[in-house]
């Protein structure tokens, strides 16, 4: 069914996305220490701090998938039974005011 699927996507999704954990927990303390050394040497930390961070971005693109590759199988929608009325026998059933529930009264069903 395709809330199972979902269910199964997105538990796929947080699978993979938490190998960019190490990268993301990181990025709190590495921003830190580039804005705490001292003025004179905040280009040379903010260009290590780029090059690492690209580095590591390039290491989890080598270990990227294709998500959509992976959970293929388990979208496909199962097939639908007939609509008991279409359009135009809804637009007929709709003209019949006696069929219809009172102003401001709830059909059965709701609520």
């Amino acid at each position: 069914m395709v809330p199972f699927a979902l269910r199964e996507r997105i538990g796929l999704f947080s699978k993979y996305v938490g190998k960019l954990q190490p990268i993301l927990a990181a990025l709190p303390r590495t921003l830190a220490a580039a804005t705490l050394v001292p003025r004179a040497l905040q280009d040379q930390q903010r260009s290590l701090m780029l090059s690492e961070l690209e580095a590591e971005i390039k290491r989890a693109e080598e270990l990227a998938f294709d998500l959509d590759a992976i959970t293929e199988g388990y979208l496909e929608e199962p097939p639908r039974l007939a609509p008991l009325y279409d359009l135009a026998a809804l637009g007929q059933l709709l003209q019949h005011h006696q069929l219809l529930p009172p102003p401001g009264r709830k059909a059965s069903g709701q609520g």
